[in-house]
């Protein structure tokens, strides 16, 4: 068992079930061996407040990885509007009609223009583990035409799994980076 809540065990049958537990947990919710989930405390929902306050009406777009991180959004910010799964928030976004917008990396990290608004904050509520999801969602704002500084923030709990996997991201895009170089390097040789 990973954890009791409310006299139940939470188990985790392997170890990919164990890291996905413990980034909910992190998160402030965990899913029980029923499959139903539980908040389990409100860190990163505090700091989102924060974030939103400190942006002085900016627009944020915000990614989240798992399902109760989502409702748990919805509910502490009922303005906050989901990306839906044809990408037509893009143009209310890019307009500035839309103050809080919430994406999953999966359906929202490619093809969209999300560029052209008043829009250039993304905050990473659930940390994804995946390089190309992360990279690609950072994309949609961080593009040409965008006119202001792209700003990434990641809500990190303190003492968990979270603290690991934000500077492995960093680290496999450091590396990603280093064999581009190489391969950069390799053709320009072939070409002297």
């Amino acid at each position: 068992a990973i954890m009791t809540l409310d006299d139940e065990e939470i188990e985790a049958v392997n170890g990919g079930a164990l890291a996905q537990k413990l980034l909910q947990m992190a998160s402030g919710a965990v899913y029980d061996n029923e499959g139903r989930w539980h908040s389990i405390h409100n860190h990163k929902i505090e700091e989102l407040a924060q974030i939103r306050e400190e942006a002085q009406g900016s627009p944020l777009l915000v990614a989240y990885w798992h399902k109760p991180s989502l409702e748990r959004i919805l509910k502490a910010f009922p303005k906050a509007v989901k990306m839906d799964k044809n990408g037509s928030m893009v143009g209310p976004w890019n307009q500035g009609k839309i103050d809080m917008l919430l994406v999953h990396p999966r359906s929202a990290g490619h093809g969209l223009n999300m560029q052209h608004g008043p829009g250039h904050t993304l905050v990473w509520f659930d940390n994804p583990r995946p390089l190309e999801d992360y990279l690609q969602t950072i994309k949609r704002l961080s593009r040409p035409g965008q006119k202001a500084v792209v700003k990434v923030f990641h809500l990190v709990t303190r003492g968990t799994v979270d603290a690991k996997v934000v500077p492995s991201l960093m680290a496999k895009d450091g590396s990603q980076d280093a064999l581009k170089q190489h391969i950069r390097d390799i053709r320009n040789s072939w070409s002297l």
